[in-house]
């Protein structure tokens, strides 16, 4: 951030690009994509304005497309799908247009984690498909990992929980193969899914404590939220006795994510909240926390999020 500071100083984009590029690519990892909405659009019109669109400056990577690719990224977590679906979608237009196979992987990569964090689980799957075909053809080895683990999560949501378990340990498998640990968190995340929708509860608190834990030490924030909320709710259905540490693991990721302004990530968790009230005998903070949860899909557009949660209502109320 230092750097970046005084790089844009000098206005000069062969300095400020690679270290924007790094920049980002830490935000990524650490789940503020809040930061990147700030910076990625002051280095876009920069790189236009130089007309070094075409330009990689690090990596081999064209950064134009990946930074317009990371910006709709980060937009859609923060909320606003149609302005970053815009976005990922020129990205992996330029990408395409240039015959960059390693940037085409990487906008896909964006784009299809997008529609995970959507619910979108058919588009994902799509999306994710590709970026593993480009990224095998670019032999652009060390995002195949983070591709696996994204496309589990997209076949999870599209309810083929077999493919996406398969998914989860191939990602798994890559990522310890290259000595990556960074993402490793959302494999076993997406197996603690898999395997608490399929009853064995055992299973699902191993692999989300494990996600959890993986998440603390590469400081992927969301993912910390994110495993917080899904083992409250593991811990309200294990056990009768650890309904209050449930309660309270649920709204310490709730805070995580509301305070990255991971709106997406965060009406999830008034959802699985609102879940543990209704288990819980709670009916009132039920009600109050799924009208909260219904309101923040609809204006968001997550249908797949907006339909389960009218479910539950519905179940209550009926």
């Amino acid at each position: 951030e230092g750097a970046f500071i005084e790089a844009e100083k000098t206005a000069e984009i062969d300095l400020i690009a690679p270290i924007a590029a790094d920049l980002g690519a830490s935000y990524l990892m650490t789940g503020e994509y809040f930061k990147i909405t700030k910076m990625a659009p002051r280095v876009l019109d920069l790189l236009e304005k130089t007309q070094k669109q075409h330009e990689s400056f690090w990596g081999g990577m064209n950064l134009y497309s990946a930074f317009l690719a990371t910006y709709g990224h980060a937009l859609g977590h923060l909320g606003n799908f149609q302005e970053g679906h815009a976005l990922c979608e020129k990205g992996l237009r330029f990408a395409t247009e240039i015959n960059d196979h390693y940037s085409m992987a990487f906008a896909e990569l964006m784009y299809g984690f997008d529609f995970d964090t959507k619910g979108d689980g058919e588009n994902a799957v799509e999306h994710l498909q590709r970026c593993i075909k480009y990224a095998d053809e670019a032999q652009f080895f060390v995002i195949l990992g983070q591709a696996r683990a994204a496309l589990a999560w997209g076949y999870y949501l599209a309810g083929d929980l077999g493919t996406a378990g398969d998914c989860a340990a191939e990602a798994i498998k890559i990522q310890s193969n290259i000595g990556v640990p960074y993402n490793l968190s959302v494999p076993y995340y997406v197996l603690g899914m898999i395997h608490f929708d399929s009853g064995d509860l055992k299973a699902a608190q191993s692999h989300v404590e494990k996600a959890l834990e993986l998440s603390q030490n590469s400081n992927q924030k969301d993912f910390q939220g994110m495993s917080l909320i899904l083992l409250g709710r593991l811990l309200g259905r294990v056990d009768a006795l650890q309904r209050r540490d449930a309660e309270e693991r649920i709204l310490q990721g709730i805070s995580i994510l509301t305070e990255l302004q991971l709106k997406p990530l965060y009406s999830t968790g008034f959802l699985y909240l609102a879940e543990h009230y209704a288990d819980t005998g709670q009916t009132e903070k039920a009600l109050e926390n799924l009208r909260k949860a219904e309101a923040m899909f609809q204006e968001m557009g997550m249908d797949y999020w907006l339909a389960r949660t009218q479910s539950v209502l519905e179940r209550l109320q009926g």
